[in-house]
């Protein structure tokens, strides 16, 4: 929202609604109006005047228009000078209305890009804190495994080294599984 009159901020927060407005016409519509005379047009919304201690009298409005669709419109009210808006004014106005509805797009891109951006960083915390309890807690019972394993292998019998191998074997590819999966944390 913008206005280059007074109470901005006020204006800024000010909803006119899409039935019973003239806004709600252009923006139906797709195309641009101008009113002479506002306040003898039924679909003159009272209300922003009101709360704004203005009076609006003649209107130019075009819609802001991305890729075919009304997203918006943009009024000009009470010309200076002369009463009437012209033509001219209407094709000043639509080209505003064009850089304004591509600045709104590129706003609403951004705005979805950082929360997506967001988005991932938090996956990102998530996936770094879970890789880091998950090593840590499997290279506890991991260590038990491989100790014992090995006090196992003085104790055995000749023909069990071969079934404690594949269990030390197997220890060792785990922890090594472990130690990739702990350096996937900081990738």
């Amino acid at each position: 929202a913008a206005s280059n009159g007074r109470q901005l901020d006020k204006l800024a927060t000010l909803r006119v609604p899409i039935g019973g407005s003239i806004a709600g016409s252009i923006l139906r519509a797709g195309k641009p109006m101008v009113i002479d005379d506002v306040q003898q047009d039924p679909r003159h919304f009272p209300g922003v005047d009101r709360q704004l201690g203005f009076q609006t009298q003649s209107l130019l409005g075009v819609p802001l228009m991305l890729r075919e669709r009304a997203i918006g419109v943009l009024e000009a009210l009470n010309k200076r000078g002369e009463t009437l808006f012209t033509e001219e004014d209407g094709q000043v106005l639509m080209t505003l209305a064009a850089h304004a509805a591509v600045a709104i797009e590129n706003a609403r891109l951004v705005t979805a890009l950082q929360k997506a951006y967001d988005q991932l960083n938090k996956v990102d915390q998530l996936k770094s804190n879970f890789i880091a309890i998950a090593s840590h807690e499997l290279r506890t019972p991991l260590g038990l495994i491989l100790g014992y394993a090995e006090l196992l292998r003085d104790d055995v019998k000749p023909e069990a080294n071969a079934q404690l191998d594949i269990v030390l074997q197997s220890a060792l590819k785990l922890r090594s599984l472990i130690d990739d999966m702990a350096n996937m944390e900081h990738v």
